[in-house]
């Protein structure tokens, strides 16, 4: 057999077969039954794999026998079986392997066999009978085996031929049946006896384990420590007789064992030949070092040489500077000089123009005659302008004339031609006027009628608004009256009712206050029910006078009790309810008022008709209201006369009241005020009868008053039309009559202007017209001409006027104004000339500053350089002068390495021979160690006591001398024990086949990557004690006893492909059959090198990661941050001496710590939390907070944990912000921050009750939250595990668990943790076992660390709150309790009766809810492989598809066609990732994702009946990554990184093609929590905190769980919408939300039920909340029975909490059935010293 794989460093995570998959599959349906594969080689030993052998023989050389022999199996056939539908294996001769992850029915195959061929179920340790293996939902199973019956002893071959097939059928009712057929298939036989018959003859022992050796029975055979058993085991595999042959053949298999010894040792004596001449050539290459030191000389000669050139091109470089400064000054001397040349030529140049200024001045003296002949010339230029001008604008007068002429005869022609127009248009105009006079009067007379008909409609406008108005308020008068009603009839009948809901509560809780002695004399009120007047007609009077305030007031007899009363007002009465109080001295008589009371003989005093029955009351009224001097008089006018005068006034009055509730005040100040009465009592004499009657004779008429204003709204409306109707047709009318008019005026004007034109012209004007005009042209004609000649004159004065000018202006220039000029000129020339040659000097002095630049730049690069080649030459050596030139030292170099060169190639280089003979070390000593190995593993006794009927099996493993029980056997040594005992006892027992399941249980797991420190490392700096990821995984740190920190850097070997190479088998029938059988993920390899090792002053005893640095608790108080390249952040570094402390942050004075030699020994930080928790090695526990997150030492501040001085660790809880610290007395403390204060307020204790276990299992070794914060792992000084809640509830405890009556949990606990951590879901937990050595050669007390992991299952509630069905993940399955529903039951597709259903509504039957069996639905291995681990999963509400996301993509499975759908498109599948939950909707999946594509973050609807693929989606885009989501009905809600609660609309197309979602509303909630990964659920319910007989269809508020308190947001109260129930989800009415109501506090887990029904209201309209070590809590609403008015409710709502034993995972609401799971373990081993011992944990579904 070869080898599948080859293994390079460890196991691989995943190697099962892998699906073939490309972008054009269409659909990838995949069966949902056993996924393995048959292998026909042997393989690499897999976590989960297990292997099946038939052949005849199989000795303990793994000969395989090649005669055949019957008996054998062929084939196994199952149907309906355990997890099986169909499945049928096929069996070859020789060896079988099945692999495959657990759950998928392997063992299955094997209790098959078992059940087929006559055995017993509760031997299989799988069911206690066989109706329990039939699969859920189905009533029958069947099994069919088929054996071989051709070889040796075959059994009846004439009757059933070369096979035998055994048929078994098994039913619910317990019956089964077997057929025993020929190869034929005919069947010879239904009896039990022939099966027997036939097993016995082919020696088949189906209750031997030899023979068939179940993974129950491997788990337990070498872990048990009872002889006992082994011998039992041995008596049924063997007889007495082959003993002695047992004995030579493994005394053969010695000898043989031996020679394969004494070979090996022959070999391994070589090697170490070889190791030792490689470790004299190792020593001949050092001896070069001599050379290599000459060497290293010459080079750093060669350094210096160099670097001294360089200096001496330095200063050259540096002379070359001096000489062009010393150029440049020369050029500045000359530039100077010629600069004073300038200076002086512009002085002459000055003077010149002196001069010339001069002689400008004397020719002013000419100036005035030149300006007169300019004047002169200039004037008469002027009038020839001017004459010019109206010469111009003479021509075109005679133009314009002409044209005039032309255009007046023309018009003369034309009328001549239209003389005979005039008549007829005369006619045309009368006409047209009596037309347009008729028009106008009847649109008059239409305008009038408008006007008035708009008046009247504009009337009944104003009336139709002022009875709608009055309607509205009538309304609300009537909507008043019934909630009235409704609240009066929801009260009792008692008369307290009247002053308002709250007074009960208030006298209630007075009482018991009074009875508790808090009250110096008990409160007497409300002040109203103490008065009941006499005449019940001044009730309103007197109500309107006392007002409801005096009404409802108390009385106290002194302040302390008015302190504490106003407590009770506070606590029950809301704020703007809250009654007055009175404080008064009681006493036990009414005051006499007889000298101060009002007497007359026909009216009464306000006392007088009253009676007040509390002689306080009566005191208190008369105190405050001097009712003996208020007279009650019946009518205005009475008290009119009686007060107005004040001789009238009776004595001592000081007012009176009537019956209107007008007040008089008597005269001298006589006023008088008006009241306002109700027609009825209210408060006085009035029981709730009374005012229930009232309201509703109220409300009758009311109603009337609408009715009628709605006849009278009808009435108005119809007359309304009417005049609408009549205006709309005058305005038609209107309309017509305009055009008309406009028409008809318009061709009136037309024709009048026509006539005219026509009549104002004669023929006679206009000739006598033209003669005029022709007279004046001739004028203007001799006026042109007459300008014409002015101009030509007038020109030819202005010639000789400029003539006379220029000759005045030419003689003022004289000779000497030349010469001054000449001279000036000149001077300009030679200043040219001075500028051209100081241009030059400057350029020139610009190139040497230029060359001086340079210069300096080159001086700089040569001083770099020198100062480069000294620092590199004086790092080598110190400064060597050398005058030898670079070459030839050079030169001496080179023969130097040719000699060192010239022995290398003899010897071989230093490095590489040393590493040939570390290599060759090691290879020898990994021979000897194999060699060592091989040696012990054959050494070994069995003892076999046939008196006391005991076998014990020894065996001396490793390189320990003496010999061990197996039971103290680490993993593989036990697995290789059990093969090799069982291989021995087949070679005596020869059965047909045999089976081993689970053979490789105890295989350990190998280290992917590791790194050994030196012997010397550790005594240096000390042994590794603690260890911390960097955040990104490139780094950790390791922190040892010595006080270092050892920096590594981990990463991927690129140089290799993967972790494994995979190479299939030269031989044709052991290849793979397909490339899905490879492994297609590629498992990187990976290297651990230390990069930095970092001294720390100080022991380390504790250390954290916050953001990229790491916080370092040390022995001196000190809490040092160091970056991960290993640098200190001193600036940043903490002393616990200058730290204050007290108990919160609000004390004003806070004290550091003065107690010498104290310190952190435990620290632990969260960003969300805000600061460190840490624990002091005396015991005391603290909080350590800053204002900002860099944690400056300035703004630091500790916060105590109070009551706590025995501190051992701390953990710190992220998402519910919670601080748990263990104690000494085995207790753990949760702390929470209060937000009020700022200090650590106690949230519940962690404290085993004497049930769990009744001793102490020591101090709180370690605590660990999960990653979700969903769960706290704890464990003990002594030994022991438990798993606690987020808020304390208890889950799982070891030290409860059956380990076997010889093992003392007190004094050697199995399971001793030293240390433990979560995996990244949280579905595993690594621990480290500590137990003591019993090896008798080892030290005193020594101990030996061994790896441990526990897997874990959790509720799909703790990452996907929406999913609130019982449901669990186990990382690799899943497991469901959803009764299957038959096909004729299941909804329709968008049936609206279904579509809504909630787990209340499930066909969940009563056996499903006493079961404890799970449905394990394996999840294909095609999408696990690469997307492990499972994070999210949903359920739809008919309990009928899953729903489940991983690292990428997702996968639904159905439970009617069992196949899962996986995305043809793998590329679609790795290109997003579920991040916010998942959920079903309809025929839909719903999610939270985000789009690596595309980089956004997104919510994706895949429908359930097409393939998954992107072309069937429905996204909707999100501003950013969505956290969690959550359904009600078609309402969608999520919660965003962002802080924001989205609500959205889901609704289907009309053809159902389509989903269509519309975003509703947007709520801002930020404010609420501190971050938003603190909010750990968020739903929309229909609740409130107000109840009514029916639960509102509408959205009506929203619960946010916040780090485990329970907010719900409402919705303001509003009118109900008129609507149908059937169009209510087409509208929707935004949120205005009220303020956040705190509901409960520690939630874990909250259930709504989503459907109301109307027979159960209280238990479907319930609130269920989950609250850790504080039980369930269930808000239950509150009614009255219908028709029930004798009480009246004060609370609408009650929270009833009850204890809880179990983990709740669904709730069937309508029964009020808890459905959860518990732990329960179950003992294979009492072995204490495994880590493979544990009792095996079975998670059970229970109810409550």
């Amino acid at each position: 057999m070869n080898p599948v794989q080859k293994r390079k460093s460890s196991s691989p995570n995943d190697w099962e077969a892998k699906r073939k998959r490309s972008v054009q599959n269409s659909d990838s349906d995949y069966d949902s039954g056993v996924e393995s594969q048959t292998y026909h080689t042997q393989s690499i030993r897999e976590p989960e794999s297990r292997v099946l052998s038939t052949s005849q023989q199989l000795s303990c050389s793994q000969r395989i026998v090649s005669k055949s022999r019957a008996g054998t199996i062929e084939k196994v056939f199952m149907r309906n079986f355990m997890c099986h539908d169909s499945l049928e294996v096929d069996l070859n001769k020789n060896v079988n392997f099945i692999i495959g992850r657990n759950g998928s029915g392997k063992s299955a195959i094997l209790t098959a066999v078992v059940v087929a061929l006559g055995g017993k179920a509760n031997s299989t340790n799988r069911a206690t009978s066989v109706k329990e293996l039939i699969k859920i939902g189905e009533n029958t199973g069947t099994i069919e085996v088929v054996l071989s019956n051709q070889g040796q002893r075959p059994y009846k071959p004439d009757l059933y031929g070369k096979h035998i097939i055994i048929s078994r059928t098994i039913s619910l009712s317990g019956s089964a049946g077997y057929k025993v057929k020929s190869s034929r298939g005919e069947i010879i036989s239904t009896k039990r006896e022939e099966v027997d018959k036939i097993v016995t003859a082919f020696m088949i022992q189906v209750d031997n384990p030899i023979c068939i050796l179940n993974q129950d029975t491997s788990r337990n055979f070498l872990n048990s420590s009872d002889p006992k058993d082994k011998f039992k085991l041995f008596m049924r595999a063997t007889t007495l007789d082959e003993v002695k042959r047992l004995y030579h053949c493994t005394s053969e298999s010695s000898d043989r064992a031996r020679s394969t010894i004494k070979f090996r040792d022959e070999a391994l004596e070589d090697t170490k030949n070889e190791m030792q001449e490689l470790e004299t050539q190792v020593n001949k290459l050092r001896k070069l070092k001599n050379v290599k030191k000459k060497l290293t000389t010459l080079q750093n000669e060669l350094y210096w040489v160099i670097a001294i050139n360089c200096e001496k091109e330095l200063n050259t470089t540096e002379k070359a500077i001096t000489d062009t400064k010393d150029l440049l000054e020369e050029q500045n001397r000359k530039l100077s000089s010629i600069s004073n040349e300038i200076v002086n030529l512009e002085g002459e140049k000055r003077n010149q123009t002196t001069q010339l200024a001069t002689l400008k001045k004397e020719a002013k003296l000419h100036e005035a005659q030149l300006s007169q002949l300019r004047t002169d010339w200039q004037q008469k230029k002027d009038i020839l302008n001017a004459k010019k001008k109206d010469l111009h604008l003479a021509d075109e007068k005679v133009l314009r004339q002409e044209r005039s002429i032309a255009n007046m005869k023309e018009h003369l022609q034309n009328l001549v031609n239209r003389s005979g127009e005039e008549a007829r248009l005369q006619a045309d105009i009368c006409s047209k006027e009596n037309t347009l006079r008729n028009l106008s009067a009847r649109y008059n007379t239409k305008k009038k009628d408008y006007d008035n008909l708009r008046d009247d409609a504009a009337r009944l406008i104003e009336a139709h608004n002022n009875l709608t108005a009055s309607k509205t308020d009538k309304i609300k008068k009537l909507d008043k009256c019934i909630s009235e009603i409704s609240a009066q009839k929801r009260r009792s009948n008692s008369n307290l009712s009247v002053f308002g809901d709250w007074v009960a509560p208030v006298l209630k809780k007075i009482d018991e206050s009074h009875c508790a002695g808090r009250f110096t004399k008990k409160p007497i009120g409300p002040i109203g029910l103490y008065m009941k007047p006499k005449d019940i007609s001044w009730v309103p009077a007197m109500e309107n006078f006392f007002k409801l305030g005096l009404l409802r007031s108390f009385c106290c007899d002194n302040f302390k009790d008015s302190k504490e009363l106003d407590k009770i007002f506070n606590s029950i009465v809301p704020r703007h309810l809250k009654p007055g109080c009175f404080v008064s001295k009681y006493f036990s008589k009414v005051h006499d008022v007889q000298r101060n009371a009002v007497v007359h003989n026909k009216y009464s005093t306000m006392l007088n008709a009253l009676t007040i029955t509390h002689p306080v009351v009566a005191n208190c009224l008369i105190d405050q209201y001097e009712l003996e001097r208020i007279i009650l008089i019946p009518s205005d006018t009475e008290a009119h006369d009686l007060l107005s005068k004040q001789n009238n006034v009776p004595r001592n009055c000081r007012r009176a009241i009537t019956k209107d509730g007008n007040e008089y005040f008597p005269a001298p100040s006589y006023r008088s005020y008006g009241g306002k009465v109700t027609p009825r009592p209210k408060y006085l004499q009035v029981s709730a009868e009374d005012i229930v009657s009232n309201l509703e004779e109220q409300s009758k008429h009311e109603r009337h008053n609408i009715a009628l204003l709605e006849s009278e709204l009808i009435k108005m409306k119809e007359e309304k039309a009417q005049k609408d109707k009549v205006i709309n047709e005058l305005v038609v009318e209107f309309s017509r009559l305009k055009n008309q008019i406009d028409f008809v005026s318009q061709n009136l004007t037309q024709v009048k202007d026509e006539l005219n034109q026509i009549s104002a012209v004669s023929t006679d004007a206009i000739t006598e017209e033209i003669t005029h005009a022709t007279q004046h042209l001739t004028e203007l004609v001799e006026v042109k001409n007459a300008l014409q000649h002015e101009c030509d004159t007038i020109e030819t004065y202005v010639d000789e006027a400029f003539q006379k000018y220029k000759e005045v202006e030419t003689s003022r220039n004289s000779e000497t104004t030349r010469t001054v000029l000449d001279e000036i000129v000149s001077i300009d020339n030679k200043l040219s000339k001075v500028n051209s040659k100081k241009i030059k000097l400057e350029h020139k002095k610009q190139e040497l500053e230029k060359t001086l630049r340079s210069l300096e730049t080159e001086s700089d690069r040569q001083r770099e350089e020198t100062n480069r080649s000294f620092n590199q030459a004086s790092k080598l050596h110190e400064r060597i002068d050398s005058d030898r030139e670079p070459e030839l030292i050079q030169e001496e170099i080179k023969n130097c390495q040719a000699f060192i060169g010239n022995v290398e190639s003899r010897v071989g280089k230093l490095d590489q021979v040393l590493a040939h003979y570390m290599e060759k070390k090691a290879s020898y000593e990994r021979a000897q160690e194999k060699l060592h190995k091989l040696q012990n593993a054959l050494m070994g006794v069995i003892t076999i006591n046939f008196e006391r009927e005991t076998l014990t099996m020894k065996v001396a493993p490793g390189n320990k001398q003496a010999v061990q029980a197996t039971e103290s056997l680490s993993g593989g040594e036990r697995s290789f024990s059990t093969v090799s005992f069982i291989m021995a006892l087949w070679n005596i027992v020869q059965p047909p086949f045999y089976f081993l399941d689970e053979f490789d249980v105890f295989m350990p797991c190998v280290p992917i990557v590791l790194h050994r420190r030196s012997y010397e490392s550790i005594e240096d700096i000390g042994v590794n004690e603690l260890v911390e990821w960097r955040p990104d995984s490139s780094m950790l740190v390791v922190a040892t006893s010595g006080g270092h920190l050892l920096l590594y850097n981990l990463g991927v070997q690129t140089d290799q492909k993967g972790l494994y190479e995979q190479v299939d088998s030269p031989h044709a029938n052991l290849r793979r059959d397909s490339a899905e059988l490879f492994i297609k993920e590629v498992i990187p390899s990976l290297h651990l090198a230390l990069d930095k090792e970092v001294g720390v002053e100080g022991g380390i005893t504790s250390m954290v990661c916050i953001r990229d640095e790491l916080m370092l608790a040390t022995t001196r108080g000190h809490i040092l941050r160091y970056r991960w390249d290993g640098s200190e952040n001193r600036d940043y570094c903490l002393d616990l001496r200058r730290v204050p402390f007290c108990i919160d942050q609000q004390v004003s004075k806070a004290i550091p710590i003065v107690e010498a030699n104290t310190y952190v020994v435990d620290i632990e930080y969260s960003p969300l939390v805000g600061g460190f928790a840490i624990v002091l090695n005396d015991g005391r526990a603290a909080f350590l907070t800053a204002s900002s997150l860099r944690f400056d030492p300035n703004q630091v501040q500790g916060i105590w944990a109070q009551n706590i001085e025995d501190a051992t660790c701390a953990s710190v809880n992220h998402k519910y912000r919670l601080i748990a610290f263990g104690r000494k007395n085995s207790q753990g403390v949760v702390y929470c921050i209060d937000e009020s204060t700022g200090g650590l307020e106690v949230s519940h204790h962690i404290v085993l009750s004497s049930k769990d276990y009744p001793g102490s299992p020591g101090s709180v070794l370690g605590i660990r939250w999960t990653p979700d914060g969903c769960a706290m792992a704890i464990a003990w000084a002594n030994g022991g595990l438990s798993l606690w809640s987020t808020f304390g509830a208890l889950l799982m405890c070891t030290l409860g668990w059956d380990y076997g009556l010889h093992v003392d949990l007190n004094n050697c606990n199995p399971l001793h943790v030293y240390s433990m951590e979560w995996s990244a879901e949280g579905y595993q937990l690594w621990m480290v076992r500590r137990q003591p050595d019993h090896d008798p050669g080892g030290e005193s007390g020594s101990t030996i660390d061994t790896v441990v992991q526990l897997d874990f299952v959790k509720s799909a509630l703790t990452v996907n709150p929406c999913e609130d069905r019982l449901f669990v993940n186990l990382g690799d399955n899943l497991m469901k309790v959803y009764h299957e529903r038959p096909r004729d039951q299941l909804s329709t597709r968008f049936n609206s009766e279904d579509v809504f259903r909630d787990i209340s509504s499930l066909s969940v039957t009563n056996t499903l809810v006493g079961s404890k069996q799970w449905i394990v639905v394996p999840i294909p291995s095609a999408y696990s492989g690469t997307n492990w681990p499972i994070r999210y999963t949903a359920i739809d509400s008919d309990g009928q598809n899953i729903a489940v996301a991983g690292r990428t993509g997702l996968a639904h499975y159905s439970l009617l066609t069992r196949k899962w759908k996986l995305f043809g498109n793998e590329t679609q599948e790795k290109d997003f990732v579920v991040t916010g939950g998942l959920l079903w909707w309809r025929d839909y999946v719903v999610m939270g994702c985000y789009s690596i594509v595309e980089n956004k973050d997104e919510i994706r609807i895949y429908p359930r009946d097409s393939r998954l693929d992107n072309a069937f989606m429905k996204v909707t885009r999100v501003p950013t990554q969505v956290l969690l989501l959550n359904m009600l009905r078609d309402r969608l809600i999520t919660f965003c990184a962002n802080g924001q609660v989205s609500v959205y609309s889901l609704s289907l197309q009309e053809n159902h093609s389509q989903v269509e979602v519309t975003e509703l509303q947007s709520v801002d909630i930020s404010a609420l929590c501190v971050h938003p990964a603190c909010v750990v659920s968020v739903m929309l319910t229909a609740l409130r905190t107000e109840t009514g007989r029916h639960a509102s269809k509408e959205v009506e508020s929203i619960m946010l769980n916040v780090s485990g308190k329970l907010l719900m947001v409402q919705r303001e109260q509003h009118r109900p919408i008129n609507h149908h129930e059937d169009n209510y989800d087409d509208e929707y009415q935004s949120y205005t939300c009220s303020p956040p109501i705190v509901l409960a506090s520690c939630v874990e887990n909250v259930w709504v039920p989503r459907k109301s029904r109307r027979e159960k209201p209280h238990l479907t309209e319930a609130l269920w909340l989950f609250c850790g070590a504080h039980g369930m809590r269930v808000w239950l609403p509150l009614f009255p029975r219908d028709g029930d008015k004798s009480h009246s409710f004060m609370s609408k709502r009650i929270m009833l909490p009850f204890q809880l034993r179990i983990y709740p995972l669904a709730i069937l609401f309508e029964d009020a059935i808890l459905l959860g799971a518990e732990n329960d373990t179950m003992l294979y081993t009492s072995d204490s010293n495994s880590p493979f011992s544990l009792p095996f944990c079975v998670l059970e579904r229970t109810v409550r």
